[in-house]
């Protein structure tokens, strides 16, 4: 058990918290043979990027002082007429 408070010290001193709080439920799924572990690992990874990618993006909202995040579909189509709404949102499908 040494081992496991190692590797969550150590995820907490790098700040990697998401990762932290999903690896019970990965550890669970190696541990069953329902997961590699490179398979979990990559996984933990992505959760993690993603979590780093949405607070970077709430930091810029916040640095600009936007009142709140506004996306593509909460876009009023009808208020502007002029805008092609099939374009607009073949341009949004990243």
């Amino acid at each position: 058990m040494a081992t496991y408070a190692k590797l969550l010290n150590g995820l907490t001193d790098l700040g990697i918290h998401k990762m932290q709080e999903h690896l019970d439920y990965y550890i669970d799924l190696v541990n069953k043979g329902q997961k590699s572990f490179s398979d979990a690992l990559e996984e933990l990874i992505d959760i993690e990027k993603k979590n780093n990618q949405l607070r970077a993006e709430n930091a810029c909202v916040k640095t600009a002082n936007f009142p709140f995040i506004k996306t593509l579909d909460d876009f009023e189509f009808d208020f502007q007429p002029g805008i092609n709404r099939k374009e607009m949102l073949e341009l949004g499908v990243s």
